[in-house]
């Protein structure tokens, strides 16, 4: 039985094949975990790093 071979990885995307993330949000992430220590709500959070509620979630949910 013949398998197909497995295309090389392409740099540049992630395991998924999607675009990989071209910026560096390391910052944004720390100021967003900041402000949330502070008692800063979710959607304000959003709006202060421009980011979207569901990014502010997502982040949060990483550092726990």
């Amino acid at each position: 039985m013949n398998t197909p071979e497995r295309p090389e990885k392409i740099v540049g995307l992630d395991v998924k094949g999607r675009p990989a993330r071209r910026v560096d949000t390391t910052a944004r992430d720390a100021r967003t975990v900041e402000l949330r220590a502070k008692g800063m709500p979710i959607r304000a959070i959003a709006d202060e790093v421009d980011a979207s509620v569901g990014t502010v979630h997502r982040v949060l949910e990483a550092v726990k």
